[in-house]
């Protein structure tokens, strides 16, 4: 179900966005093999789209499903294999965009595309597929689940922070102790 959320639909709605809304749809369409889609969409919804609609949103869409593809993939493997190939994924999204700049792809090179795209990638892999807490060990592992539950009573009015900060340095001096 993860996978379907965070990988299939943001590569349904870049394609959706370049189908319906983008005037430059022949590249793509080749790519497919569908170019009978050209005459078969309405040509009125063309064009109609805010700028960063037609351009940013499939950069980042399909970025962001690269990042949560690789992060889902690897979420559970070693953490240098992970680290490993999320920066592979990283490059490969960000060598996209600056294969136009070298006119190696073809395209428009943008500036903003390639941050976006950036921005995307490593917010998918945060959020679609984040690091297991089984990375941390031992003390480490139940003082990240403190520190958050009381994050959480903080957020939710139940805890001052001060209250907070007092039980969480309590709870580290005693962790030192043992």
């Amino acid at each position: 179900m993860r996978a379907v959320l965070h990988v299939l639909m943001p590569l349904v709605l870049g394609a959706l966005v370049y189908l319906t809304l983008r005037e430059d749809t022949a590249h793509f369409l080749a790519l497919l093999d569908a170019s009978w889609l050209a005459t078969a969409l309405p040509a009125k919804w063309q064009g109609q789209a805010p700028a960063w609609v037609l351009f940013q949103l499939p950069d980042a869409a399909w970025g962001y499903a690269l990042g949560a593809a690789l992060g889902l993939v690897w979420r559970h493997g070693a953490p240098v294999g992970r680290a490993l190939w999320l920066a592979v994924g990283l490059a490969l999204t960000l060598g996209l965009e600056l294969g136009q700049a070298a006119a190696l792809m073809p395209g428009r090179f943008d500036l903003l595309d390639l941050a976006v795209s950036a921005v995307a990638y490593c917010s998918a892999t945060v959020i679609a597929a984040p690091a297991p807490l089984g990375a941390c060990r031992g003390k480490a592992k139940f003082g990240l689940w403190s520190y958050k539950i009381l994050e959480q009573a903080v957020d939710a009015d139940c805890l001052s922070r001060e209250t907070a900060r007092i039980h969480f340095g309590r709870f580290l001096r005693e962790s030192r102790k043992k």
